[in-house]
């Protein structure tokens, strides 16, 4: 009975480690018309000098593309500027969305002060009306604060971008929000974060689902279930 209950933990271990990516929720599902910021401090997942972070959002229920101007979709900042609400601070990468009239968009990308720049890509990345999307950008950091930012987007790298070197921290994240503090999209929001760089293919609606860190409580009561059931 001991050895079925090791083989059942080890089994329950070796499950919670087949995964290539293994992603932490910095933020649940939740609908929002006026978007949000989250305070990345304490949680494991600020992307400081020598460090390399990747940050996900699953994006959905977004109907707002009729619009033509270009808005913040999903950002990462350093912090607070004095006397702002919304983290502003370089370094700063922003993801923007464009709609182009018609319900469809364009994704556009910026670094720090630098110029909105397109995506590479003919057809342009981007989404339509509800549609469901996954986004992602790692950040590598070298020892001197510089970074590399690969982004993402449904299984797919679509582009890359820089930073100067900075001692600030990336702290905050910024969703559906616009860096002046107006909102920019309504929609549901899925955010997560991972500790190192991910493949394109681990940037896929399903596979950041199925591949989120569970909680500890709910694995330590899923390893004692299946070894209780091992010693019976």
């Amino acid at each position: 009975k001991s050895s079925m209950a090791l083989i059942a933990a080890l089994c329950v271990a070796g499950f919670t480690q087949a995964a290539n990516v293994s992603w932490g929720t910095v933020l649940g599902s939740t609908t929002s018309s006026t978007g949000g910021q989250l305070d990345l401090t304490g949680t494991g997942y600020t992307c400081g000098k020598g460090e390399t972070k990747t940050y996900a959002v699953i994006i959905s229920d977004v109907s707002s593309l009729s619009q033509t101007a270009d808005k913040t979709l999903f950002a990462i900042s350093a912090g607070l500027p004095s006397g702002g609400n919304v983290p502003n601070q370089d370094p700063k990468v922003f993801i923007k969305q464009c709609g182009d009239g018609d319900g469809t968009s364009t994704f556009k990308y910026q670094v720090s002060s630098k110029n909105v720049t397109d995506f590479d890509g003919d057809p342009k990345p981007g989404m339509t009306n509800n549609q469901s999307a996954a986004l992602a950008m790692t950040i590598a950091r070298d020892a001197n604060g510089a970074g590399t930012i690969t982004f993402y987007l449904d299984g797919a790298q679509i582009g890359t971008a820089s930073f100067d070197a900075s001692t600030n921290e990336l702290s905050y994240i910024v969703y559906g929000q616009n860096f002046d503090g107006s909102s920019s999209y309504s929609g549901t929001w899925e955010i997560y974060a991972t500790n190192g760089a991910v493949a394109a293919a681990d940037v896929t609606v399903d596979s950041i689902r199925a591949n989120v860190i569970p909680e500890p409580t709910a694995l330590a009561l899923l390893a004692l279930g299946v070894a209780g059931v091992a010693l019976r």
